[in-house]
């Protein structure tokens, strides 16, 4: 079970990461200031959610590791 549940993890924190990349290879394009300020906001709130799919996949682990 929590072999599944990290694998989930895993592969929703790979895409997490993957759209963080294109906001960066948006954001090296000429953007108006309101588009700017919005792919600086999505950034961040994707950075947040990997943050939070790295604490939920350390309990996992933990979990998994010593409570077994």
């Amino acid at each position: 079970m929590y072999k599944e549940m990290y694998e989930k993890l895993w592969d929703m924190r790979s895409s997490l990461i993957d759209y963080c990349d294109e906001v960066d290879k948006l954001m090296t394009k000429p953007l108006e200031e309101g588009e700017r300020d919005l792919a600086i906001a999505l950034k961040n709130e994707l950075e947040c959610a990997i943050t939070v799919v790295n604490m939920l996949m350390s309990k996992i682990f933990y979990k998994a590791t010593y409570q077994g």
